[in-house]
């Protein structure tokens, strides 16, 4: 790739074709519009998913579903099963990213993994492993200071 594109796997961006690309920067819009809150990081991963697709109509496509506050559509398409795994591992990340994964989040990622052909086990555990992230991240933010309290 052209330039580096912190968010995402520099080698899986430069394997998939421009369909592949169009598809996954569909879905992590999807993804990140789910539970209709847009924070700052999963912001970060918007631009991010914008920039992977080189395509200005389908950009703009994009920018559309952003500004109207709608979902693209996400279809069946197939992936190899290594870019497809490295695929729901950064729709999981983007899920859990706001310390949060909701139902509506799950229901997509089951949704998108479905689409990809991913077998049944390994969609429950995809789905258990971004619970446990959760409990993580809140486990890890209730063993840190609070430092909003010092002046």
């Amino acid at each position: 790739m052209e330039h580096e594109i912190p968010e995402f796997d520099t080698e899986l961006m430069g394997r998939l074709t421009e369909d592949q690309r169009f598809w996954f920067a569909g879905a992590v819009v999807a993804m990140v519009m789910a539970d209709e809150h847009i924070d700052l990081h999963e912001r970060s991963f918007l631009h991010s998913a914008i920039r992977i697709v080189r395509d200005k109509r389908k950009i703009q496509e994009l920018e559309e579903y952003i500004l109207r506050w709608q979902t693209p559509p996400i279809v069946a398409m197939d992936f190899s099963t290594i870019d497809r795994d490295h695929i729901l591992e950064s729709l999981l990340n983007i899920a859990a990213v706001d310390r949060n994964f909701d139902e509506r989040e799950e229901k997509l990622l089951r949704e998108i993994a479905v689409l990809m052909k991913v077998p049944e086990q390994q969609i429950e555990n995809l789905i258990e492993l971004g619970h446990k992230r959760v409990e993580q991240f809140r486990a890890n933010q209730l063993r840190a200071p609070n430092v909003r309290a010092r002046l």
